[in-house]
């Protein structure tokens, strides 16, 4: 799979980028960092109700003689862990009138107001007693070492990288972006993809069931796994086991800029297995007919121009497990995700697990869950919504209950 990948890179290089509005980006993966273009917050902020002080020493302190009730009373100081001020002014939010703070007085000032030059803490109101224009303070009672200040650029400083590129933009991306400004975004254009699911049994879901016939269901697997991936569905079908067809739908997906073609079915040894040599027959390159994992293991993919081309089996289950384990990686990789693997953790398996042994990777659905703090997994049950894929190196036969296995979550 990662010569997959690494082709991705060297045939179809860097993505094309295109800058849209911020409120759009979610989802989206950005080609290049973003920093922040100025403070957040952008001023001293107050982070509760309550009165901003200064606590200064008082310089009688320092010639070995008490202070004056005059010179107490513009130090703040009125007795031993009390402090006195004058209520000078109410800073509201949005206020923007602010002055520096003058010795002997405080601001009475409110959750999300600017606090002023000079200012050391804002008490909370319920440990204050206000007394007329003044407002006394026992500091034994305040709890220590909390100023309830957001010193400006405490959350984000200027220059700061916010998001990497290749980064999916997420929904705290989007806030943290709009909190400092920005409003448009640098991300890669999204990957156009056409699916084709091949079978002569084959009907669509508005289609009647007839003798020998089958619904299809790849095309409901695929279309939701492009657009997990940040593709953009540009058509899917139900085809033929034609020959000609599949030739020519091939030619006609490279001219129209396809960026990745899909396919299911037509991928084993029989009479109506077309698929690969449809491919050729189109021009394609062929770069990996085979890959040592189960499902899988009858797989194409290869290019043809400036498209890329991906063959699976025709099993919904094998498409499902590989839309999570090889069309997301390919998608996200086509546009500059710098993760773009499912998001793997160990855990203890909750039953015997048998597999045959054919030297390849073995890729089991399975359902995981927390408990106790720790992971486990077991094997989906019919019906059961699967949430992970149970991961087994090549040559093992038996996995035995409680043993730790790798996980794969599915997205």
């Amino acid at each position: 799979m990662n010569r997959i990948l690494d082709c991705i890179e060297e045939r179809f290089g860097s993505p094309a980028t295109e800058m849209i509005p911020l409120s759009a980006a979610g989802g989206r993966f950005l080609t290049r960092d973003l920093a922040a273009t100025g403070n957040m917050p952008v001023y001293d902020e107050a982070l509760r109700d309550g009165y901003a002080i200064a606590i200064d020493d008082n310089p009688a302190d320092d010639q070995g003689k008490e202070p004056s009730d005059d010179e107490a009373f513009r130090s703040g100081k009125t007795g031993e862990g009390m402090l006195e001020y004058v209520i000078d002014r109410e800073i509201a939010a949005g206020c923007s009138d602010i002055v520096p703070l003058r010795p002997g007085y405080c601001h009475r000032i409110f959750t999300g107001g600017v606090v002023p030059a000079g200012v050391d803490m804002v008490v909370p109101f319920e440990e204050c007693k206000e007394e007329g224009d003044r407002v006394v303070i026992n500091l034994k009672e305040f709890a220590a070492g909390r100023n309830y200040i957001k010193r400006k650029g405490a959350e984000v400083r200027c220059g700061e990288r916010l998001v990497e590129r290749g980064e999916r933009v997420c929904s705290d991306h989007i806030t943290m972006l709009a909190s400092i400004g920005i409003d448009q975004v640098p991300v890669a254009r999204r990957p156009k993809v056409a699916y084709y699911c091949t079978g002569n049994e084959l009907v669509t879901a508005g289609e009647r069931l007839g003798t020998g016939l089958k619904k299809s269901l790849n095309g409901w697997v695929l279309s939701q796994a492009i657009v997990a991936g940040g593709g953009l569905v540009e058509r899917g079908m139900v085809l033929g086991d034609d020959r000609q067809l599949l030739v020519s739908t091939f030619v006609e997906a490279a001219k129209s800029k396809i960026d990745l073609v899909i396919t299911t079915g037509g991928m084993g040894p029989g009479k109506y297995d077309l698929v690969k040599s449809s491919f050729v027959e189109a021009g394609g390159d062929v770069v990996v007919d085979f890959l040592p994992m189960r499902p899988g293991k009858s797989l194409l993919f290869g290019t043809i121009e400036h498209t890329a081309f991906l063959g699976l089996p025709g099993p919904p289950p094998a498409v499902r497990t590989l839309a999570n384990e090889l069309v997301g990686p390919i998608l996200k990789r086509m546009q500059g995700a710098n993760r773009y693997w499912p998001e793997k953790f160990e855990a203890q398996i909750l039953h015997d697990l048998r597999l045959k042994r054919d030297g390849v990777t073995h890729y089991k659905s399975g359902v995981y869950f927390i408990e106790g703090g720790k992971s486990f997994v077991r094997q989906s049950k019919r019906l059961e919504p699967v949430t992970c894929y149970i991961v087994t190196e090549p040559g093992r036969r038996l996995v035995k209950e409680g043993e730790m296995v790798t996980v794969h979550l599915r997205e």
